[in-house]
Parts: C-alpha cells; structure tokens; sequence
C-alpha cells in the first residue's frame, strides 16, 4: 500500500488576521508529526509518534519525554496523547 504525505493546519483567527498555531503531518511511512513554527527553523520543535511506537518531543534537535507506545500497524486500539500544547508562538511567526 502506498501511502501518501497528508498535513492538517490548526490556524487562529482575530480580526482580519490568521496565523498558523501549529500542522500536523502524516508521513507517507504512516508517521505522525505535530510541527510549531518558530522564527528560528534550527528549533525544529515538534512531537512525533513512529511506526515502532516511539512517542518523542523534540527540539534543537533534542528529545524530550520518549516514550513506547504500541506500533502504528493494524489493528490500532485506542487513542494517544500527542503532547499538550500550551499558548501560541508570536503572531509574526505563522502569519498569513
């Protein structure tokens, strides 16, 4: 089965503007990735949930809370918590 790289955006809307808060992507591996934009892209900060079950944050290319969950094949059970996100990055970053 050939799977297909999918992104979802979370964007905030006030007033006349709207800024991205944050995406979450699919990898065409089946990987799940929850990306916040920072002014500086070395941050790369995101939380992700790997095929053999890995559940990490990272950022500065550093991982935070790894965990093992159960794998990303069939069947699937239940849900996972991808991180709690916690107020938004500056309104200058993520702007559109």
């Amino acid at each position: 089965m050939s799977l297909r790289e999918f992104r979802y955006a979370v964007a905030v809307r006030e007033g006349p503007d709207l800024w991205l808060t944050l995406w979450v992507k699919r990898s065409p591996k089946g990987e799940f990735f929850v990306m916040m934009p920072r002014a500086d892209p070395d941050v790369n900060a995101h939380n992700s949930y790997h095929r053999d079950g890995r559940v990490h944050a990272k950022s500065y290319d550093r991982k935070f809370t790894a965990v093992k969950r159960q794998p990303l094949t069939d069947p699937f059970k239940g849900t996972v918590q991808l991180g709690v996100f916690t107020g938004h990055g500056s309104k200058r970053v993520g702007t559109i």
